[in-house]
């Protein structure tokens, strides 16, 4: 399997938890190099489906090798803009990601993805291909706080994610005030644990002592089923 696949593994914490696990983790991995100095940052997600709804059903089928589309911002701003494909293969994900333009993100929240085909290759060919011929349109925005630990040397990424809310119907992308629905409100908060081979003894012990239990949580699907 390509090295670019990923393991992820998600909980539900309490606010509790979620203070020991800092802790623990503030003094031994690395903070998030695009974070704030508070460690933290705002992820807004707008998440496509094509007309029969086939990646929300997917998931609730549980079905093994699926995808998901979607555009990315943080912090509400139009610097970083990117288009993702989320593939997942048995219990692996891959997250392939490309960089568009404000006009570009535009053009594709009034339904002309012609700028994607300029490329005639990779990501911008599969994600053109797939606005056509499954005719993806924008159903759930997803907003949340996220505080990241990482340790580059492994590729291991500690994330959790706080005040989740959802937005249905809206392209509305760049809307600071958009309505938004909770989804996950606190004290709860998804701790996740990303890694490519394996995970160090050392953070495995920095994680212990915490009430979790792994599931099989999905945004997407927790925002469309509340908002």
């Amino acid at each position: 399997m390509e090295n670019n696949f990923r393991h992820e593994l998600k909980y539900i914490i309490d606010i509790h938890d979620f203070h020991y696990l800092k802790s623990r983790l503030a003094g031994a991995l690395y903070k998030d190099p695009f974070a704030g100095e508070d460690n933290r940052y705002h992820v807004r997600s707008l998440y496509f489906d094509d007309v029969d709804d086939t990646c929300l059903h997917d998931k609730l089928d549980g079905v093994e090798n699926r995808d998901k589309f979607r555009i990315r911002i943080y912090n509400k701003g139009r610097r970083v803009i990117k288009f993702e494909k989320k593939e997942k293969y048995n219990d692996c994900v891959r997250k392939r990601s490309m960089t568009i333009t404000y006009r570009e993100c535009l053009d594709i929240l009034n339904s002309d993805v012609s700028c994607l085909s300029a490329a005639g290759e990779g990501l911008r060919r599969e994600v053109y291909l797939a606005f056509r011929t499954r005719l993806l349109r924008p159903v759930i925005l997803v907003d949340y706080m996220r505080e990241a630990y990482v340790y580059p040397p492994l590729n291991v990424r500690v994330t959790f994610d706080m005040d989740m809310a959802a937005c249905a119907g809206s392209p509305d992308l760049f809307n600071e005030r958009l309505p938004t629905v909770n989804v996950l409100s606190r004290p709860a908060l998804i701790l996740e644990i990303k890694y490519r081979s394996f995970i160090p003894d050392f953070i495995v012990s920095l994680l212990q002592g915490a009430h979790t239990t792994k599931q099989a949580l999905s945004k997407y699907l927790m925002c469309r089923e509340t908002a």
